[in-house]
């Protein structure tokens, strides 16, 4: 019995690979964004009635700031990028004088776990003035631990110069010798009229407390015997510090 011929099955044609794209990533959850976002505390000291609260306003709202309880202390939050990176800026705005001891405990206590500080005058109050030296030296006291490396992160900022220049007392000669003879930048602001000026004198805040943290950062890594007091008179490295950071909001 003859078998019959086994037909040729048909060669099956090769499976077509499509090119697929990966599927995008999921956006962070509110969880991951939160710890991306790094916080900056500063203080605003200063004189009673200077205008430390409606700078601050003037800063986050961009509007004037007419009536205000100059004993109240409050804290303002601002979304700010430092090198592209959220930072959520803590800005307390302090009362103007401490009467008691706790009062003077308490702001001490602040001083040393804030990260920059703006301290204030009014060009037209020279009491106000005359209190920014022990203002400064404070801040100095108190912070005394994490100064290595840069300067004290501390700005000085003139306000009230919308006001008739008949009623200043301050003069802007004697505002940059007091602010060189301490390191500081120095700024003339008006929280009435608001300008570009305000929004300087915080930036450079901000600078100073970033600029102190990656000076930390790259003092850890020297390994040789020279100084920290000597590498911040080098004017390369405080150069590249002031490089680095870019401030936007």
């Amino acid at each position: 019995m003859m078998r019959k011929p086994r037909h040729a099955s048909a060669s099956k044609p090769p499976l077509e690979r499509r090119a697929t794209t990966p599927p995008a990533p999921a956006p962070p959850s509110t969880p991951d964004l939160q710890k991306k976002t790094t916080d900056l505390q500063m203080m605003v000291l200063g004189r009673g009635g200077v205008g430390k609260s409606a700078l601050v306003v003037q800063y986050i709202c961009r509007r004037f700031l007419w009536e205000y309880d100059p004993t109240l202390e409050d804290t303002y939050i601002k979304q700010v990028l430092v090198n592209g990176r959220p930072h959520q800026l803590h800005i307390r705005d302090t009362a103007g004088e401490c009467h008691t001891k706790h009062d003077h405990v308490r702001r001490e206590r602040q001083i040393n776990t804030s990260d920059c500080f703006m301290v204030v005058f009014a060009v037209t109050d020279r009491l106000s003035f005359e209190g920014v030296g022990d203002l400064i030296a404070t801040v100095a006291r108190c912070q005394v631990g994490k100064q290595r490396a840069t300067q004290l992160p501390l700005v000085l900022v003139g306000n009230k110069t919308d006001l008739d220049s008949s009623l200043r007392k301050v003069s802007n000669k004697e505002a940059v010798a007091l602010a060189e003879h301490y390191g500081i930048p120095y700024f003339e602001t008006s929280a009435a009229s608001g300008g570009e000026a305000v929004r300087k004198a915080f930036h450079s805040a901000i600078h100073a407390a970033k600029e102190r943290h990656h000076a930390h950062k790259l003092l850890s890594r020297k390994t040789s015997s020279t100084s920290v007091f000597d590498l911040r008179l080098l004017p390369s490295f405080r150069g590249k510090l002031s490089r680095m950071i870019h401030i936007s909001v």
